[in-house]
């Protein structure tokens, strides 16, 4: 079943919001979670989850409200192949979270959608949400590269709209009612992109994603998610390990617990996950100029066509 171990606790800060704080000291490669299969997000569960509903409620329905018999009568029409070839992991697990939140408590995976739906409004210093609400002049204001990158999530994102609405009005075009609420979905699409782990397999794990990010890969605290699927895929499992250093070899009670995401830049941060480091704690921040010394450049036709070579 699921574990979480008695040395570390989940706590809210003004400062880093939701966070994973130690209880005493830990050891190194000490178990710290252990999450079911059936409570993760992934491309498995939804298809089990799909495959399980069809089973049971083959036959009439007690849905109340139209919204919700839209929903009953949209499962019952998915073809999980097919759904497997014209879906990819993101946009499935999107459509996914998207109708199930419109099952309200009916749901399975009810009170973690709802903790989604909430963390919404923290996402408004991500570029991405500017577009769907008045702030879209803000975007106006951000260095070039910054908004080439939006440019770049905003057109996945749109992507991965169109791809969900074009396979659910294949199956019928009542169904595009479900997803004609952009809002809705990029919800949805955000806790994907901010939330999901990738190693090995695509997943969203519910508290996990408490772990806040830390550029340090030298710290004395550091976790290491190993995605450890057993043969029946039972467990998510996760470990610490522990870099020790001179002044602190274990972590002592009531530290952070930090998640690396990955080599990345403040200008990355906060367009994938809207929030950024303090610049004197990231050592991967760089500064992007190939904009502006190319437009300096274009009055100098010889030495751009060079550096252009």
């Amino acid at each position: 079943g699921f574990y979480l171990s008695p040395k570390v606790s989940v706590r809210y800060t003004k400062s880093f919001g939701h966070s994973v704080y130690s209880c005493g000291p830990l050891s190194a490669s000490e178990s710290l979670v252990s999450v079911p299969s059936h409570y993760l997000l992934n491309v498995v569960s939804v298809l089990s989850s799909i495959h399980t509903y069809k089973a049971s409620c083959s036959g009439s329905s007690s849905c109340t409200g139209p919204e919700l018999l839209l929903v009953h009568r949209c499962y019952l029409a998915v073809e999980l192949g097919a759904m497997l070839t014209q879906l990819s992991s993101f946009q499935m697990v999107a459509m996914f979270l998207l109708l199930e939140s419109k099952r309200g408590s009916a749901s399975f995976f009810h009170p973690f959608l709802t903790f989604l739906a909430a963390s919404f409004d923290a996402c408004h210093s991500l570029p991405l949400t500017w577009l769907f609400n008045d702030s879209s002049d803000l975007i106006l204001l951000l260095p070039h590269s910054m908004r080439a990158h939006q440019q770049k999530i905003y057109t996945r994102f749109t992507a991965d709209y169109n791809a969900v609405l074009s396979f659910l009005t294949s199956l019928s075009v009542d169904y595009a009612v479900l997803v004609a609420d952009k809002l809705e979905f990029l919800k949805f699409w955000l806790a994907i992109n901010t939330r999901c782990l990738y190693n090995h397999n695509f997943t969203l794990c519910p508290l996990i994603d408490f772990l806040n990010h830390t550029a340090d890969q030298d710290s004395s605290v550091q976790l290491l998610n190993t995605i450890n699927f057993t043969k029946n895929d039972t467990h998510f499992d996760f470990s610490l390990r522990i870099t020790s250093n001179s002044t602190n070899p274990t972590p002592a009670p009531n530290l952070q617990i930090y998640l690396n995401y990955g080599p990345h830049s403040n200008e990355f941060l906060i367009n994938e996950y809207g929030f950024k480091l303090p610049y004197d704690q990231n050592s991967w921040n760089d500064l992007d100029l190939t904009h502006y010394l190319l437009n300096s450049l274009s009055l100098k036709p010889f030495q751009y066509k060079y550096l252009n070579n």
